[in-house]
């Protein structure tokens, strides 16, 4: 060969590669592959050529699909020693990378020991690709706790598990070995109750008007609940938040007669406060009334008989016999809210009784 490849290069498009000479080296290479008998293998490098054409396109197949065989391109590279073996090119893809944001970038709870759980609240995930989500306390709970590209995650604290005090935790979000974390404070407080009077006393009368109600003044950082211990004793409202005021009321028509003792409780965030109760209720208050008739004007008269009920009509034994000629009588130990029926009888010395006079009644309020 007189004249040596001055310029070989190959382009890729799409799946086809494109193989240049310059013009006078064309016709050279021919008759060399022609004496070394590598002309017809050749013919798919380099294709068909015209002595009029500027520039020699030869399709192939991609370089990634097909390579000349090793024979002939050893044959080739032995008779043109300039003339290289062209490789494929090669192809990197790279991945885009992971992306990871939280918002915001710290949480704080705060709440009572013993109280309501704070609310819950949110984080929010910017992400590209699949993510989880983890913490580093037991008092701090997360939900849902993975998921895939932007999403939100619900922080809650207990405040049942956790100690009075600060208490610190983090919450780590991890995508394609990216991590972004997120501080957690929850501040417990110590609960504090009180209930003012530690006593209170009622008293009252049987079938009478009930006692006035009385008040108990509760101070407390937290909520709190409150019972009694006697069905007689009644409490609004029975829990509350913070300060507030219990009233407290007696039901005589449920007490029996006597001195009676009960407890109001109060509770709150673990603390329990007792405010004594004693209820003394009297026996009705009792009262009397003043009989009079006209005398019995019979010689052998004797004296009196007094009956009395509680029912018109319905006497049993006389509850007073006098004597002589007294035509008065004053009954006693009548009690409220009742209304007795009495009537009166002459008696002979021979123990003869008359009749029943007219009935008369009181009631009693």
């Amino acid at each position: 060969m007189r004249q040596k490849i001055k310029r070989l290069f190959f382009l890729s498009a799409g799946m086809s590669t494109l193989l240049f000479a310059c013009e006078p080296v064309i016709p050279l290479i021919q008759p060399a592959l022609a004496a070394s008998g590598l002309e017809k293998d050749s013919s798919s490098l380099l294709g068909s050529t015209s002595p009029t054409s500027k520039a020699l396109a030869a399709p192939l197949a991609s370089p990634m699909q097909t390579r000349p065989p090793t024979a002939f391109m050893r044959r080739l590279m032995s008779e043109m020693p300039e003339l290289r073996q062209l490789a494929a090119p090669s192809l990197t893809i790279t991945a885009p990378s992971t992306t990871v944001a939280l918002s915001p970038s710290s949480l704080v709870f705060s709440g009572v020991q013993g109280g309501a759980n704070p609310a819950s609240q949110a984080v929010t995930v910017n992400s590209n690709g699949n993510w989880t989500a983890s913490s580093s306390a037991t008092w701090l709970t997360l939900s849902p706790s993975s998921g895939n590209g932007s999403g939100s995650i619900a922080a809650n604290a207990a405040l049942s598990a956790a100690a009075v005090g600060t208490n610190n935790a983090t919450i780590t979000v991890t995508s394609g070995g990216v991590a972004r974390t997120i501080a957690v404070t929850l501040t417990v407080s110590a609960a504090s109750l009180t209930a003012s009077p530690n006593s209170v006393t009622y008293t009252a009368t049987q079938g009478a008007a009930n006692p006035s109600p009385q008040t108990i003044t509760i101070s407390s950082n937290g909520t709190w609940a409150v019972s009694s211990g006697a069905s007689w004793l009644s409490l609004s409202p029975t829990s509350g938040s913070h300060n507030g005021t219990i009233t407290a009321s007696v039901n005589t028509a449920t007490a029996t007669q006597g001195t009676k003792s009960t407890a109001i409780t109060v509770t709150s965030g673990g603390i329990t406060r007792t405010v004594n109760v004693t209820l003394t209720l009297n026996p009705p208050s009792s009262s009397s009334v003043t009989l009079t008739w006209n005398a019995n004007t019979e010689s052998d008269l004797a004296g009196y008989r007094v009956y009395r009920a509680t029912s018109s009509g319905t006497y049993g034994a006389p509850i007073a016999t006098i004597q002589g000629k007294t035509t008065s009588y004053i009954a006693t130990g009548l009690q409220l809210g009742t209304t007795y029926f009495f009537v009166v009888t002459a008696y002979d010395i021979a123990g003869n009784e008359s009749a029943y006079s007219n009935e008369v009644s009181k009631s009693i309020f």
